[in-house]
């Protein structure tokens, strides 16, 4: 079981190889078989105390992204920006294109314990890019290989899971302790690349990427395709949610 202490949430900026890792069925970024959208910058204005901040998601439907829930955990308010196939390099100072317009977006499905959320787009988005089916979920185990898709900054990242595990934290913005299926990986992200998909070599979305060390770059923690299935089937993770300002958190605010 992984407890873990050094960390810090992945909410990148290099891109690097694991070992026997391979991109092959999501090669360009888009899994050929879904159409799945190659990467959504989750964007958040901050709640309370809570500052602004930036994620990852990956696109469910349309209007849809699926993202970690401490991503938004400390919103006013939400918004998507779509990205193109260049990741931006802030950790140089360059931008590959100029950064698309944001789309104001709502936090529709939340939960604090599996570190997952979805947020809903308020306005139509072009060239959204969208499965054309419904997601094929998966797992891994340990020693499989995969990709993390447009991982904030870091790009496309080849991952080989070390450990299937279940990890053992904090819950998101609270005190209580909680334990989930996961995955601890051999994968060069860094802060910056929460809420990144990770895909097998068929292109089945099997994990939501949380975390990675700080003290070696190359250790990192997703969430498994278990916990993203049953949070997609849990009605009492949706709902409408709402900026609780003296808690600097957000909150429920109703079915």
């Amino acid at each position: 079981m992984a407890a873990l202490g050094l960390l810090a949430a992945a909410c990148g900026t290099t891109a690097g190889e694991a070992e026997g890792a391979t991109a092959t069925s999501v090669e360009g970024g888009t899994d050929p078989a879904t159409g799945q959208l190659r990467a959504a910058v989750v964007v958040t204005t901050g709640c309370g105390a809570a500052p602004p901040g930036e994620g990852s998601g990956v696109a469910l439907s349309p209007t849809r992204i699926l993202t970690a829930a401490h991503v938004v955990a400390g919103s006013t308010d939400v918004s998507v920006r779509l990205r193109g196939d260049d990741p931006i390099d802030r950790s140089i100072g360059r931008d590959a294109e100029p950064e698309p317009p944001t789309v104001p977006a709502r936090v529709v499905a939340y939960d604090t314990t599996r570190d997952l959320a979805v947020v809903e787009l308020m306005e139509e988005a072009d060239g959204l890019t969208v499965p054309t089916e419904d997601i094929a979920i998966d797992n891994l185990a340990t020693g499989d290989a995969g990709i993390i898709l447009a991982a904030g900054v870091s790009g496309d990242v080849p991952f080989t899971v070390t450990e299937r595990t279940i990890i053992e934290i904090d819950e998101v913005r609270g005190t209580e302790r909680v334990r989930r299926d996961g995955y601890l990986l051999d994968a060069a992200t860094s802060p910056g690349d929460s809420g990144s998909g990770l895909y097998d070599g068929q292109g089945r979305l099997v994990g939501v990427l949380f975390a990675v060390s700080t003290d070696n770059g190359r250790r990192s923690w997703a969430t498994a395709g278990t916990e993203v299935d049953a949070f997609l089937a849990d009605q009492r993770t949706q709902g409408t949610f709402a900026c609780d300002p003296e808690r600097s958190r957000l909150a429920s605010a109703g079915p």
